[in-house]
């Protein structure tokens, strides 16, 4: 019995090692597709051509989704799916990062940055 409560422990650290792992990476490795796919090798000009909402459009629907200051908007292609990547601060200092789909504005994942906050308050 005592066996089986050292690996059963064992066991769910190490699901609790990979879980924070994973996460660690950002939310673009969790397989987000966007509805504009093109090359992975393309440049930006191609990005942008291919774009069929501009950030006007992004800073609008994030507006209406999310209160808050829009620090930054890129436009990215992460393996042939076009989006908008965006960061929004909140009035109580939480950092909001944003993907935007790049082909109908749809926003496809939005997650709270402790770290940013962190780093946000040590600023003032």
């Amino acid at each position: 019995m005592r066996k089986s409560n050292v690996l059963l422990r064992f066991l769910v650290t190490l699901g609790m090692i990979i879980s924070l792992m994973t996460a660690s990476e950002g939310f673009i490795s969790r397989n987000i597709k966007s509805s504009v796919h093109i090359s992975k090798d393309s440049t930006e000009l191609d990005e942008k051509f291919f774009a069929k909402i501009g950030a006007s459009k992004v800073v609008e629907n994030i507006k209406y989704v999310i209160p808050g200051k829009i620090t930054g908007i890129e436009l990215e292609n992460e393996d042939g799916n076009l989006f908008y990547r965006a960061e929004v601060l909140k009035d109580g200092g939480e950092v909001v990062n944003v993907l935007i789909d790049a082909g109908n504005g749809d926003i496809l994942t939005k997650e709270i940055d402790s770290q940013d906050k962190e780093e946000w308050y040590k600023l003032w």
